[in-house]
């Protein structure tokens, strides 16, 4: 076994490093009760009470505070950098000096204002010359104790009149149809969502009610129409692309099958759907949906002779 000689020069190196950083540690613990309790702001906070050091809750309601402050004071503000770290405003005339950065606190949400410069330098014709309009967002906040409120009847021109009392500002009709829509997806959730959840709430039923029948019957999200179609290839070989789609739960076009053949004729149409009968199987209820095509219409009876077919004629005119 070694033994390692410990020098007295080590020794008061190492006094001098623990002494340092128990009198660091003494100074923060000083600062900390030397500093008064500081507030954590909110959205609604008052403009008097925002300066170099405040904190708010987190970035949204920063975020929220300097948009109500747009509004009330009817200035615009353009936004410099905005991360998850990071926010910071300036005024929308470049030569002014108004500005503001917050930072997010470490291992916290907290923001803390870091530089604040609460004072317009420009005109306040110049500030308020291209001043935009509040968002449905902001509107929708605005509402949503109205909207809760079961003794009001919230309509757009309630809404108007409300933004038109409250910040002088005039909205139109569309916006405000979408804040209160917004509010009520808010309040009670989406019709997806609500849809969602009706097991679980049939389940809950049951739990809580013993002897309780319920049944949900579904089609399974099947969709058993298809669109049959075909173009021509204008490529060195030429050729027929053969097409067939269908929509999905989004409402979305899927491809489902495609083949090229030489022209479109009725050889080629039953060994298209032939090869796709082996892919696809036979479903219940299935309907091809295509065009007055008779090569279309032959191949579909030949190989899936057991389906539906429906035909669209469409004529475009040029006015």
């Amino acid at each position: 076994m070694e033994l390692i000689p410990i020098t007295s020069d080590r020794i008061e190196e190492n006094t001098e490093t623990s002494c340092a950083s128990q009198k660091s540690r003494k100074r923060v613990r000083r600062k900390l009760k030397e500093s008064p309790p500081c507030k954590i702001l909110r959205h609604d906070a008052l403009p008097e009470e925002v300066r170099v050091g405040s904190i708010f809750e987190n970035k949204q309601n920063m975020t929220k505070f300097f948009c109500s402050l747009e509004i009330n004071q009817k200035v615009e503000f353009t936004v410099v950098r905005s991360c998850l770290k990071r926010y910071e405003l300036k005024c929308i005339v470049d030569k002014c000096g108004w500005n503001v950065r917050g930072t997010r606190i470490k291992n916290f949400t907290l923001f803390r204002v870091i530089k604040y410069h609460n004072f317009h330098e420009c005109s306040v014709d110049a500030r308020k010359s291209d001043q935009k309009h509040p968002t449905s967002n902001f509107i929708s906040e605005q509402i949503i104790e109205h909207v809760r409120d079961k003794k009001i009847e919230v309509t757009p021109a309630f809404v108007e009149n409300e933004m038109k009392k409250k910040f002088g500002i005039d909205i139109g009709y569309h916006k405000a149809w979408r804040a209160i829509q917004k509010v009520v997806a808010c309040i009670r959730g989406t019709p997806e969502e609500n849809y969602q959840i009706i097991p679980s709430y049939l389940h809950i039923i049951v739990y809580k009610n013993p002897g309780t029948y319920t049944s949900i019957k579904r089609d399974g999200q099947n969709r058993p129409v298809i669109t049959v179609d075909a173009t021509f290839l204008k490529s060195k070989y030429r050729g027929v692309l053969f097409v067939v789609v269908s929509k999905d739960t989004n409402n979305q076009i899927f491809p489902l099958y495609f083949g090229v053949a030489d022209s479109k004729n009725n050889e080629a149409y039953i060994l298209f759907f032939g090869k796709m009968r082996k892919a696809i199987q036979v479903r219940r209820e299935l309907v091809f949906l295509s065009d007055r095509n008779q090569s279309i219409a032959n191949g579909i009876r030949k190989v899936f002779p057991e389906v539906n077919m429906v035909s669209s004629f469409i004529t475009l005119r040029k006015i």
